[in-house]
């Protein structure tokens, strides 16, 4: 799988088929102002050499935004993800919260660390992902699947998350009042630490082939 649906090593009439395909898509984009063709139309090389216009339809020269925008106005995603179909593959819940993950990744690249788990990668605590992504619940749930496709590595700092202990003491209503030993307090919830990038380097595998052999497992 390759950009655009071209491949290698493929039979003539296949490939004069795809030209044909490639080049009618060049025309629709032609008809909205978001591509620059040599030449009329029947000229031979009308097709080479195009140029991407902006997409606003303005018929500028399109310009990459992170050529110009500080690098916290845009997102740097590796080429392959899109080389290898992971913008075909994926739900548009992980894809958000793919980018919301490398986002806050380069944000925080020159925070102090330390060793302990709690500080590994980022996190997407509620305040952030609602506040500053607009990520629901349902799609920040997709942090599982994006680990287990190998896009990140998701870190649990909490091992009972899912049986944590459910029968605690009350504590007393007199903020004055000593609490018993024996008295527990429930843990704070922590939320998953997101590592990006990860160091299976699915990003550069192929995005179909990777998805399938993950869901068959």
């Amino acid at each position: 799988m390759t950009l655009a649906g071209l491949h290698a090593n493929v039979p003539a009439t296949k490939t004069r088929d795809r030209r044909r395909k490639f080049n009618t898509a060049l025309d629709a984009l032609d008809q909205h102002n978001l591509v620059a063709l040599v030449g009329e139309a029947g000229v031979a090389g009308r097709y080479r050499n195009f140029e991407l216009l902006r997409e606003d339809g303005s018929g500028t020269e399109y310009k990459v935004p992170g050529d110009e925008l500080p690098s916290r106005e845009a997102i740097s995603v590796p080429a392959d993800f899109f080389r290898q179909g992971w913008h075909l593959v994926l739900t548009d819940q992980e894809i958000v919260t793919y980018l919301a993950i490398i986002d806050r990744t380069g944000h925080l690249r020159m925070a102090t660390r330390t060793d302990s788990d709690r500080d590994v990668g980022v996190d997407l605590k509620s305040d952030v992902r609602h506040g500053t992504y607009g990520i629901s619940g349902e799609a920040y749930s997709s942090v599982h699947q994006l680990h287990r496709f190998g896009l990140i590595e998701l870190r649990d700092p909490m091992p009972n998350r899912r049986n944590p202990v459910r029968d605690y003491p009350p504590l007393p209503l007199d903020e004055n009042a000593v609490v018993p030993e024996t008295a527990e307090v429930p843990p704070e919830r922590l939320p998953y630490r997101l590592i990006y990038p990860p160091d299976t380097a699915a990003v550069y595998q192929n995005a179909l082939e990777r998805v399938l052999d993950v869901l068959a497992t």
